[in-house]
């Protein structure tokens, strides 16, 4: 008797087989693969789709992508809902010409019918250059289009390239992120929403809330919080400030960081924080200028 028709085709033999594959047995498996080619063959769509995982994954038999495209593309041609992404992930797999332009456009026909995760992948290879030629302006449009649909994942690299490229229509946009970010107590946040505050972006200068926050960010364990905040706290120069901004410049150089044997090196050498050292501003500032740092090299050239 032949077992009932699905959405996703004969349920009967694809629950058999997903049960099958559960067991993650070599025979198991390849009993699976001989099921499925079988049903595939008499016109299952939801046995296409699977057959299709199972060359793209080496299950039950040897992988082939070639054929594993051919049966997903299959099966989501005949509307199996599932397929349609797995066929384009498929597709940039493969990754020849035709292949990348025929994905591109189903992500956009996706898109436009208000697919989330198809705006998330448009906007990631236009930011990466994947396939298609690098705009960051177009990612950065496409990112903000997936968020304010609902998307959250695109978030932080959404913030990054509005604030690297200085995309000042976006400003308001990037701080409110930032704020949602923060509180979720999200680390990366607390250190974005500070360089908001510190730069003005979407808000009013305010050194004491950057200050707040990219602490936040130190004491969660963001590596650049930690020259970030030093910066800020030079920038506000409290007497306590600088007491703090020594102790962080002093933790860089015991990493070996190069900004902070340049900082340090101002420090001893203004006598900012600590009493003024000609000779440890003179050795400080050569490391930073020999590890690379330009405006290291030509403040050590001034001080002879």
């Amino acid at each position: 008797m032949a077992g009932k028709k699905s959405e996703t085709g004969n349920a009967s033999v694809n629950n058999l087989v997903d049960l099958l594959l559960g067991r993650k047995g070599e025979k198991d498996n390849k009993e699976a693969f001989d099921i499925c080619k079988k049903s595939a063959e008499l016109g299952d769509y939801g046995s296409m789709g699977r057959l299709g995982r199972m060359y793209r994954d080496g299950i039950g038999t040897e992988a082939n992508l070639d054929l594993a495209i051919e049966y997903m593309g299959k099966a989501f041609g005949r509307g199996i809902k599932w397929a349609d992404k797995e066929y384009i992930d498929l597709l940039l797999l493969r990754n020849t010409e035709k292949d990348n332009k025929e994905a591109f456009e189903k992500l956009v026909h996706r898109a436009l019918m208000g697919d989330i995760s198809s705006l998330e992948s448009i906007g990631r290879m236009y930011r990466e250059g994947t396939f298609i030629t690098q705009d960051e302006r177009s990612a950065t449009d496409v990112m903000m289009l997936a968020y304010r649909n609902g998307s959250k994942s695109v978030r932080m690299n959404l913030v990054d390239m509005i604030y690297s490229n200085e995309y000042r229509d976006y400003y308001l946009q990037a701080f409110e992120i930032c704020g949602e970010l923060a509180e979720e107590n999200n680390a990366g946040g607390y250190g974005r929403l500070a360089r908001m505050y510190r730069d003005g972006i979407g808000t009013e200068v305010d050194l004491n809330m950057a200050a707040d926050w990219m602490e936040k960010a130190l004491k969660n364990n963001i590596g650049w919080a930690k020259l970030e905040l030093t910066d800020i706290l030079i920038a506000r120069s409290n007497e306590s400030d600088k007491k703090r901004a020594f102790e962080l410049c002093s933790e860089l150089t015991e990493e070996n960081n190069a900004g902070g044997y340049g900082r340090l090196a101002r420090m001893y050498r203004d006598g900012w924080g600590v009493n003024a050292d000609s000779n440890k501003a003179k050795s400080m500032m050569k490391k930073a200028a020999d590890m690379g740092v330009k405006w290291a090299q030509d403040e050590y050239a001034k001080m002879f």
